[in-house]
């Protein structure tokens, strides 16, 4: 029997100096593109900045381009080989469904329509997976794609139920 390997040893073993370094070029990137994306956004610069850090995370921890593994014999969704292996609840999926909340409690609290969010989030998460196949910097995987959308919903929910709970959290128009 597989041992189930932990969310605390899995994120560990993902969060190397490459990741980091990764992360950062994206966060200096966003840092100098903060003025007039945060005013499209129609956000603080500060919240841009929280907001950047968010999908700097995703593309961080999703994209390694270091990490070439091969790819499917056909598209992701697909492909019999990653259906055939089943749905696993391990830390694999924790992490997916983790990742997407941030970003979308960020946005619903910057007052962007939920349901764009999560729409976003989604195509996010689809182009994530094919960038995924045909960079061939890791596995396509449709369950990984269901995680990322459950992670995107649970942060819209908690996005609205924060609002409505604490309005002074959202940014006003």
């Amino acid at each position: 029997m597989a041992q189930f390997e932990t969310f605390g040893a899995y994120f560990g073993r993902l969060l190397t100096w490459d990741v980091f370094l990764w992360i950062g070029g994206l966060m200096l990137l966003a840092f100098l593109l903060r003025k007039p994306l945060a005013r499209s956004l129609q956000v603080s610069h500060r919240r841009f900045l929280l907001i950047a850090l968010s999908f700097a995370g995703v593309v961080g921890l999703s994209l390694r381009f270091w990490e070439a593994y091969g790819t499917l014999s056909t598209f992701w969704l697909i492909a019999p080989e990653v259906w055939s292996e089943g749905f696993r609840f391990n830390a694999n999926f924790a992490l997916n469904l983790v990742l997407y909340i941030p970003p979308a409690i960020l946005l619903v609290l910057a007052r962007q329509a939920s349901w764009m969010v999560g729409l976003i989030l989604i195509g996010m998460a689809f182009a994530v997976e094919t960038i995924q196949q045909y960079a061939r910097i890791g596995i396509a995987d449709p369950f990984d794609m269901f995680a990322n959308t459950l992670g995107a919903l649970i942060g819209v929910a908690i996005g609205l139920a924060t609002i409505r709970l604490w309005p002074a959290l959202g940014v006003k128009r």
